[in-house]
């Protein structure tokens, strides 16, 4: 998250740590559904680039996976117009964090090799 971000709603942030919101509501409710560059911070805005996008593959998702595909795979869900089918939970989350904490610290070696 980006200072900005830190300051404005630390208080919501602690609202999704705590897990009595969660990350896709945080989202909705603060964000307005979407993420701006001036939202996260640079480590994060460079992994969001190589790994979220999907409709235009990058060097890091070709090696490896973008969201999409990681958030299908892990949840058991074979086809991309069933997504949002899933359910906005914390096991769900539970399931995905380790891939995603995986997948940045494998676009942490990529960009640093790139």
């Amino acid at each position: 998250m980006s200072d900005e971000q830190l300051e404005d709603f630390g208080s919501d942030i602690d609202e999704v740590k705590a897990r009595r919101m969660t990350g896709a509501e945080y989202l909705i409710r603060i964000c307005d559904e979407k993420l701006y560059d001036e939202d996260l911070n640079g480590a994060g805005n460079e992994f969001a680039k190589s790994y979220y996008e999907y409709t235009k593959p990058t060097a890091f998702s070709r090696a490896y996976a973008n969201y999409m595909q990681d958030y299908l795979m892990v949840l058991n869900n074979n086809s991309e117009n069933n997504s949002y089918s899933i359910k906005d939970t914390w096991q769900n989350y539970d399931l995905l964090q380790p891939v995603l904490d995986q997948r940045f610290k494998e676009w942490q070696a990529f960009a640093a090799k790139n």
